[in-house]
Order: structure tokens, then sequence, then C-alpha cells
């Protein structure tokens, strides 16, 4: 019991802060009307160009697409990319074009069977796919580039 009071006693702020943090939010959420807050809300000037500049942001996703097993784009940013040696085997080539070296592949697997991919950058993505057991097997892929500029 002297632990719990002890406690109690020292986070009294912490616990207050918190209580007065989720009331405010809850408040807000339950009163303001769908729609409410939107552009014409903001102040001016709080919004500066520098936070849209990219060369301001580390990192930001330049160009994506989701890749069936067979290597077809399914969607994917503008341009769309172009795919190469797929062909149901697991592995293929993405290509937008104008590839920037300060970019970073990021790639997931979208379908319902377990697997993994990899992906490597070297002027183009080079995805490889594996199934459950580490064997090369086609699978839905969705890929990210995060450029830093």
């Amino acid at each position: 019991m002297r632990r719990l009071s002890n406690h109690l006693r020292t986070n009294v702020i912490a616990y207050l802060a918190l209580f007065v943090a989720l009331g405010g939010t809850s408040y807000a959420a339950i009163t303001l009307p769908a729609g409410s807050v939107g552009a014409r809300q903001i102040k001016n000037n709080s919004i500066t160009p520098s936070k849209f500049n990219p060369a301001d942001i580390k990192a930001s996703v330049r160009y994506w697409a989701v890749i069936d097993g067979n290597g077809h784009v399914v969607e994917g940013s503008n341009p769309r990319p172009k795919t190469f040696g797929f062909a149901g085997t697991g592995t293929g080539v993405v290509n937008w074009g104008r590839l920037n070296q300060s970019c970073f592949p990021v790639a997931t697997v979208d379908d319902i069977n377990a697997g993994f991919v990899t992906a490597y950058l070297t002027g183009e993505v080079r995805l490889d796919t594996f199934d459950h057991a580490g064997a090369q097997a086609p699978r839905t892929v969705s890929l990210a580039l995060l450029c830093s500029s």
C-alpha cells in the first residue's frame, strides 16, 4: 500500500497532464462537427514553403508500385514503372527511367501466402521474392523508393 501511495504522490503531475490531454482531445472529437477544421482555419504563414521543399525533408517516397508475381504493374506512381524478366520466376527488374542513387528501395509481400522479398538498387530495382520455405516464388509486391532529395 505504501508503494502505491508513494508512486501516486511522485507521479501526480504526470497523471494530471495525461487526463487533461485526453480530456481535451475527447471533447474536441465529440463537439466539433465533421469537416470543420480545414484550410480556412490554418493561420497565415504557419505552413511555409520550406515544409514542402524536398531538400528540407530527409526522405520521401519518390516512386511506388504494386507488382504482381508475373511482373505486371497493378498500380503505381507517375511515371508508371516498366518491369523486365519476371515471367513467374520470383525475380525481376523494375525501372522508372531516371533513378537517383540517393534512393533506397523498400518492398513488402502483399499476397496472402507467406513469403518475403529483397530489393536492390543498382540504377534500377531488382526484386527477388521467396515463399515461406525460402525458395524463389512469384509474389505480389508493394515497392517504394525513398529518396533523400
